[in-house]
């Protein structure tokens, strides 16, 4: 898979795709998760003492926010748990 930018003449053929739809009819749309486990836990100890912790192999919950973007209006926010795969995406 490659990225779009990455072949011109790909781009262009996307570029006039999209300006043959009506603006009112172009959705946009954009998903963020934040993860619960990104913190690193950090220590304070007296100089040269060794400080050591376990980290929890634990899976943590992410929660994403996912929206809509059409005729300069946000539409259908939606705030959940657990990961956007297409089964959400297409309820």
């Amino acid at each position: 898979m490659t990225y779009m930018e990455a072949k011109p003449e790909i781009r262009e053929k996307y570029q006039q795709v999209i300006s043959s739809i009506l603006k009112e009819n172009l959705v946009y749309i954009d998903e963020s998760g934040i993860g619960m486990s990104i913190c690193k836990d950090r220590w304070w100890s007296k100089k040269g003492a060794h400080v050591s912790s376990k980290k929890s192999g634990k899976y943590y919950e992410r929660t994403n926010i996912i929206a809509g973007y059409v005729n300069n209006k946000s539409i259908a926010p939606m705030i959940f748990n657990g990961s956007c795969n297409t089964r959400l995406f297409e309820a």
